[in-house]
C-alpha cells in the first residue's frame, strides 16, 4: 500500500486532478484555496502551478505581526477540514504546517498529491446517523 501511495504521489497528473477537484469543492469558501495548476504544461513528471506568496502557518509571531488572528485561523481551518471530510468526502491527507500558508486572508492548501476519499455511503448516511454534519462544527 505504501508503494502504491508513493507512486500516486509521484504522478503529478494525479496531483493536478486533486487540485482541480479541491478547488472546485472549495470555490465558495472565501477563506480557503489551493494553487492554480497550469495544466497545459503539466505532465506526469512536471507539475507547473501558481507561486504562492504568504506566511507560514508555523510562524505565529509573523502572522500576528501582520494582523492575523490565530484563533480565527484555527477555527476556519477546523471548520473547513470538517467540511472536507464530512460534506465533500475528499480531504487533504497531509495537512501539516509546511503544506498550509496564509495569503491575503486565505488558508492555502499546498501539496495535494495525497488526498483522502470517503465513500458517499459513509458521508451521506453513516456520519449523519452519528450526529456529525458540517454545520455542527
Amino acid at each position: 500500500e505504501m508503494w502504491a501511495v508513493a507512486q500516486q504521489e509521484m504522478d503529478f497528473l494525479i496531483e493536478a486532478r486533486n487540485a482541480g477537484e479541491f478547488y472546485k469543492l472549495n470555490q465558495d469558501v472565501a477563506y480557503v484555496t489551493c494553487p492554480q495548476i497550469h495544466s497545459q504544461v503539466t505532465t506526469s513528471r512536471v507539475l507547473v502551478m501558481e507561486y504562492i506568496e504568504g506566511f507560514d502557518l508555523d510562524r505565529p509571531d509573523i502572522l500576528t505581526d501582520n494582523g492575523y488572528d490565530l484563533e480565527e485561523i484555527g477555527l476556519k481551518l477546523a471548520d473547513n477540514y470538517g467540511k472536507q471530510i464530512i460534506d465533500d468526502g475528499f480531504f487533504h491527507a497531509d495537512p501539516h504546517p509546511g503544506n498550509l500558508r496564509i495569503r491575503e486572508g486565505q488558508i492555502v492548501f499546498l501539496d495535494l498529491g495525497m488526498m483522502g476519499r470517503l465513500s458517499q455511503r459513509l458521508t451521506r448516511s453513516v456520519l449523519p446517523a452519528m450526529g456529525w454534519s458540517w454545520g455542527s462544527w
